[in-house]
């Protein structure tokens, strides 16, 4: 199975909006549970030096933390989305999601054989850019992680295909069987 060096996953997180002053009840897309996510086969895909992205809502944020460590990966930060908009829920105004960055082996970066001194310096923990529709992740940090990683590169969960990337998803022709 291929490997790869940098892994971008949004997962389609099972969300209870039984709850929650203006929230919709209906499913914008199909969603997974826990143990499916935990089952995909995350150490055969991913080299002995990875970067993990792993997108998250705020009431997933332990089982995101959870399934990171489940994987194999080692907790770094959290990269916060202001998406200049929100919805309310369970008491807050909710116009941020998080993207948490874990890493597998080194944390060392290279591009043209240059070394980064580690991929963190270079992100900000937090950045806004306006959101363009439901689930729909920012080309923003896919630049940034295009400038830097160099390896094999994969999006779990993903909408559209990406020049450089392999990519797998129900919402998508995949590119690579899991």
């Amino acid at each position: 199975m291929k490997k790869y060096k940098t892994i971008v996953a949004d997962p389609a997180w099972e969300i209870d909006f039984s709850s929650g002053w203006g929230m919709t009840k209906e499913k914008q897309y199909d969603t997974v549970n826990i143990d499916f996510l935990k089952n995909m086969p995350i150490s055969k895909i991913s080299d002995e030096d990875c970067n993990l992205f792993l997108w998250t809502t705020h009431t997933r944020l332990e089982d995101a933390l959870m399934l990171m460590r489940h994987w194999g990966f080692k907790f770094h930060v959290a990269i916060t989305w202001n998406k200049g908009h929100g919805l309310h829920a369970h008491g807050f105004f909710r116009q941020t999601e998080l993207c948490l960055y874990g890493f597998k082996g080194k944390m060392v970066w290279t591009k043209s054989g240059k070394a980064c001194k580690t991929y963190i310096e270079d992100i900000p923990d937090i950045f806004y850019s306006r959101s363009n529709g439901h689930s729909v992740k920012p080309q923003t940090l896919f630049d940034i992680i295009d400038m830097k990683a160099e390896g094999n590169k994969i999006e779990l969960f993903a909408r559209k295909t990406r020049e450089g990337w392999d990519v797998w998803g129900n919402e998508v022709e995949s590119s690579v069987a899991l």
